[in-house]
């Protein structure tokens, strides 16, 4: 079986931050089986730099592999918060990988490409007001994603 990837162009295009391989491959794999995920993943400070904080660890149903900006996002329906979240690879650490499966639920917004797209122009467009690039990054894998302009429409 083949992952299906997904690719969104981004303003603001930086330096591709350092992802394993193994990373990449076994969320690839829990996405194709539909298998939960649980991680650690560590928060960014105001700087933008990714802090190593002692937080509670995520569970999230991953959906898709998004590649946009230099970077690897998982588009995942998060189990805790009972929303949609797109998690920055680099800042995801696995804990497990084969948790419990689920049923696929469908994206909102017309599918993963619209749905992290309309995403995307929302962080560029802070960008384009505020200039700082950083925020495309901090705009996708910070806020709940239901409540960034209506996308769940």
């Amino acid at each position: 079986d083949a992952v299906e990837v997904t690719t969104v162009s981004v303003p603001g295009d930086g330096p591709a931050p350092d992802v394993s391989l193994d990373a990449v491959a076994t969320v690839a794999a829990a996405i194709r089986a539909r298998e939960t995920l649980r991680f650690d993943y560590s928060p960014r400070g105001a700087d933008g730099e990714t802090l190593d904080t002692a937080r509670p660890p995520r569970r999230a149903e991953p959906h898709h592999l998004v590649a946009a900006g230099g970077r690897w996002y998982v588009l995942a329906w998060d189990v805790d918060r009972v929303d949609w979240r797109v998690f920055a690879l680099e800042r995801l650490r696995l804990r497990t990988h084969n948790g419990a499966r689920f049923a696929p639920r469908p994206v909102p917004g017309g599918g993963a490409a619209a749905f992290v797209g309309r995403l995307l122009l929302l962080a560029g467009r802070q960008l384009a007001q505020s200039g700082d690039e950083r925020l495309v990054g901090l705009a996708l894998d910070a806020e709940p994603i239901g409540v960034l302009g209506g996308l769940r429409r």
